[in-house]
């Protein structure tokens, strides 16, 4: 807590890092092949990895991308 000024704030740097994690991910395994297969490819990457934790993806979605000020700008 020392970091952030509330549990919210600690959420939001959790959620802010894990998705920075799977968008380098994803992004590194994207493979060389035609547009629409590279965009298909990204978005699947995403629903799996929501899918792949329900709980926490609906914590997302309930807080923080209804975030304001500085943080609703990063998740924007």
């Amino acid at each position: 807590m020392a970091h952030c000024g509330s549990k919210e704030e600690l959420l939001f740097e959790v959620f802010h890092r894990d998705i920075d994690r799977m968008v380098a991910t994803v992004l590194e395994t994207v493979p060389d092949a035609p547009l629409q297969e590279q965009l298909i490819f990204v978005a699947e990457s995403f629903l799996r990895g929501y899918a792949a934790e329900p709980e926490v993806s609906s914590e997302f979605l309930e807080h923080a991308l209804w975030a304001r000020g500085d943080w609703g700008q990063k998740f924007e």
